[in-house]
């Protein structure tokens, strides 16, 4: 037997802990190097994962929030972390506009009537209506 085959790997973890769960095993190809800094910051203190966590981990990662948010979009979409207590942010103009846009776009929809309410008529009704609306023939 070799001396290497009884040697085992010890962790040095000092004051702080970063704990992943196992399921990160299953996307971790699939992932970034940015994206496993980023994970690896939020498991290990706290103040990766308060209130302000966008600010923190763009300022010790130096870079941008968008990256910081992108990454964690990438992190919620695996099912490894969930943003808890989320808030509702407040619409930006460019959505504003476009929700504008879309109102003054669109079309008032009426209501449906229901069967009972709609007009009845005879055969000899509708032949006369195609006759004098020569177009709503071709259209039928």
């Amino acid at each position: 037997m070799k001396k290497t085959e009884k040697k085992k790997i010890a962790l040095s973890f000092g004051e702080r802990v970063a704990v992943l769960p196992a399921s990160v095993l299953d996307c971790i190809d699939k992932a970034k190097k940015f994206d496993i800094k980023v994970l690896l910051l939020i498991a290990s203190q706290d103040k990766f994962r308060e209130n302000g966590y966008l600010k923190e981990l763009s300022t010790a990662l130096a870079c941008e929030a968008t990256d910081v948010e992108n990454s964690i979009s990438f992190w919620r979409g695996a099912g490894i972390l969930s943003v808890v207590g989320e808030e509702k942010t407040e619409k930006t103009e460019k959505t504003e506009k476009m929700e504008k846009d879309i109102k003054v776009g669109a079309a008032e929809v009426p209501k449906r009537a229901k069967v009972s309410e709609l007009p009845q008529y005879t055969s000899t009704e509708l032949n006369a209506l195609l006759e004098k609306n020569k177009h709503v023939v071709s259209l039928i």
